[in-house]
């Protein structure tokens, strides 16, 4: 049985369409850094997770060409300000996506770098008192939608006028010593699912 972690956000599942219905895998979902955590300790054999994890961790391997990926404008991560961009000091930071909170610190535009505060696990960082607060997820969605909704940054549209390419957000990670070949067809078959039902999945 391959054990496989998936993110509970609308961005997993053009990857993840009916994975829990082939043969031999459990599937189960839930944030990004929780699925790092069973990653590491062995509870989890592949997961949908931070890109960033493929170097903080050695033997990782990852399934090629399936990721989560963004070219420009990513909706579902972005910076609320409360203040200009310029005047902001400090800046609170989803503590859902590694990869996001990293992304964020390398192409802040200004030369004065705000404090950068990691909120506890299932914490709120709209509720802490700082000037800017990184969601990412269903939630960053919801709230750019909103009737007060606050201006935003967008790191991934930062970073893709800075270098030119497209920042790659997750992959599904392979932990060392695990062969996931037996199990490629059923990744490539859940993507192929979830790009028929794209439109579903969007409205």
């Amino acid at each position: 049985m391959l054990r496989v972690g998936s993110v509970p956000y609308l961005v997993g599942r053009p990857l993840d369409w009916g994975l829990g219905d082939e043969p031999d895998i459990r599937l189960e979902h839930a944030v990004p850094a929780k699925l790092v955590h069973k990653l590491r300790n062995d509870e989890l054999d592949v997961a949908l997770v931070s890109s960033i994890e493929l170097f903080r961790r050695p033997g990782y391997r990852f399934l090629e060409g399936l990721a989560v990926a963004g070219q420009r404008t990513v909706s579902s991560v972005q910076v609320f300000l409360r203040k200009p961009i310029e005047e902001v000091r400090r800046l609170a930071l989803d503590p859902a996506s590694r990869t996001a909170a990293t992304l964020v610190r390398i192409v802040w535009p200004t030369r004065e770098r705000p404090h950068f505060e990691e909120v506890p696990e299932g914490s709120d960082p709209r509720e802490l008192a700082a000037d800017a607060w990184l969601r990412i997820g269903d939630r960053a969605l919801q709230e750019c939608v909103e009737e007060d909704a606050a201006p935003v940054f967008n790191p991934s549209a930062e970073w893709a006028r800075r270098t030119g390419l497209p920042f790659v957000f997750a992959v599904w990670i392979v932990r060392p010593g695990i062969d996931v070949s037996p199990w490629a067809g059923a990744f490539r078959r859940a993507r192929a699912r979830g790009r028929e039902h794209l439109e579903e999945l969007v409205t």
